[in-house]
């Protein structure tokens, strides 16, 4: 599908799961070994609530094992939000 897309001149944002893209997610193991994940957190208040942005990206990584491969860009955000209530009780 990735191979059609740029064939028509167009770029994607495609949802890779690791049960449909085993290869990546050995290529993302091994360079998160190695520490070649890039990563920033961001951390922004809203309210009474933080909300953290973490986000994780690799750039070139093959997307199969078969060749020819095209390599492709990685990306992943998780998003945390604190929620502080305090109480007292009696």
């Amino acid at each position: 599908m990735c191979e059609c897309v740029l064939a028509q001149g167009y770029h994607y944002v495609f949802v890779c799961l690791p049960d449909s893209h085993v290869a990546l997610y050995d290529w993302l193991k091994y360079l998160d070994a190695n520490g070649e994940v890039q990563e920033l957190t961001i951390r922004q208040r809203h309210g009474r609530h933080w909300h953290f942005y973490h986000y994780r990206w690799v750039n070139g990584i093959p997307l199969r094992d078969t060749q020819p491969a095209i390599t492709t860009n990685w990306f992943d955000l998780t998003v945390r939000i604190l929620d502080f209530r305090f109480w007292i009780l009696d």
